[in-house]
């Protein structure tokens, strides 16, 4: 959420392959009315689609 304050125009997908860590996602998501630019998604990420006139922008976190 934190991309989403400083980056008000932008249009984020946060991907995992764990399903209910992208439930919580959308759930907070949902709660803090940003849910027109931010949405979950379960997938690989070494395996995502190229998207056409987008800037990428990959980051990975890992919380032990």
């Amino acid at each position: 959420m934190l991309l989403a304050r400083l980056f008000s125009n932008a249009v984020i997908t946060g991907i995992d392959n764990h399903g209910p860590f992208i439930d919580s996602l959308n759930q907070s998501v949902e709660e803090q009315g940003l849910s027109q630019r931010v949405k979950g998604q379960v997938a690989d990420m070494f395996k995502q689609p190229t998207i056409q006139n987008s800037q990428n922008r990959q980051m990975a976190e890992n919380n032990p």
